[in-house]
């Protein structure tokens, strides 16, 4: 059977990854961990329908796989098909399990409810309604300089409608993250004594680079 268009976009993009640079960590104690806690997630997440309310529903059962990186800031990230990535920095920044089932739980909704290949289909039709506005600008004869600004304007309005996106996947993979952390039988208040630490601490210690975060 062809290969899942998600789980090609993942695979390659691991391996260009690795490729570029990307430094692994292979340490058994760090590995083993964030596997034990990302496996019971994705066993939940692969046989219990979380509703959505952005991307679609996990009704596909990936293969998740977990890597720790070797990167000391405070991160983490997700391609799409269950590709999750911890960097060493978040794992030291954690203090439970509860805390780190919960940064899991957020990325492991970004696979299964589809996020990454949503934004693509939503960059795409933003693309294509900037070069149709461009177009029509040109046919009504409007002035080159005007031109010019119309696109500008189109581009800025295109980056606010991917922003909300984006803000919207990020919403889905909270809300949907914590019911996904309790079903696993994790604290869901991890999630949260996390997000509180690291708001303190972006107020009050600037030198820690808390990546996306």
């Amino acid at each position: 059977p062809p290969e899942d268009p998600e789980v090609k976009i993942a695979r390659e993009a691991h391996e260009e990854m690795l490729k570029s640079g990307l430094k692994l960590i292979t340490d058994p104690a760090l590995v083993q961990r964030v596997t034990t806690i990302g496996n019971k997630l994705a066993a939940i997440v692969n046989k219990t329908p979380i509703p959505a309310t952005y991307g679609k529903e996990n009704r596909i059962a990936f293969e998740y796989r977990f890597f720790v990186v070797d990167d000391p800031d405070v991160n983490a990230f997700a391609l799409p098909a269950g590709y999750i990535y911890v960097n060493k920095g978040l794992l030291k920044y954690v203090q439970s399990d509860d805390e780190l089932a919960g940064v899991l739980g957020h990325e492991v909704i970004h696979a299964a409810h589809h996020h990454v290949l949503r934004l693509q289909k939503e960059q795409e039709r933003m693309n294509t309604q900037l070069a149709l506005g461009a177009i029509a600008a040109i046919l009504a004869r409007v002035p080159a300089a005007d031109t010019g600004n119309l696109v500008t304007g189109l581009q800025l309005v295109a980056l606010q409608k991917v922003n909300g996106y984006s803000q919207m996947a990020e919403r889905d993979a909270d809300m949907a993250g914590l019911e996904l952390s309790r079903l696993a039988g994790y604290n869901p208040v991890g999630a949260l004594t996390f997000m509180e630490r690291l708001a303190r601490d972006q107020r009050t210690r600037p030198d820690i680079d808390l990546g996306i975060f």
